[in-house]
């Protein structure tokens, strides 16, 4: 079986790690998934930002993952918001 570190895991321009770590089966096929929380604020995105990555440790090897974001400051008062980029929405 394949392991994550989540004790590994970073997240953001400002290297963030996990407030929250949980195994949940997200998309209900069997196999429980590393659902990870991090502090908005932690993650050091600013509005011009469109990359946001994670890394860490699967079974001892590094992996980094990077996908195209935008950010929008939505006011609720802790910070901005990260929203993926899906192509074609």
């Amino acid at each position: 079986m394949t392991k994550i570190d989540g004790t590994t895991l970073r997240f953001g321009p400002n290297g963030a790690t996990p407030v929250q770590l949980s195994l949940l089966d997200v998309n209900q096929d069997g196999y429980l998934d590393l659902v990870a929380a991090f502090g908005v604020q932690d993650t050091g995105f600013a509005l011009v930002d469109t990359q946001a990555c994670l890394q860490g440790t699967i079974d001892g090897q590094l992996f980094r993952s990077c996908t195209s974001v935008v950010i929008a400051n939505l006011s609720c008062g802790l910070g901005p918001e990260l929203a993926p980029f899906l192509p074609g929405s």
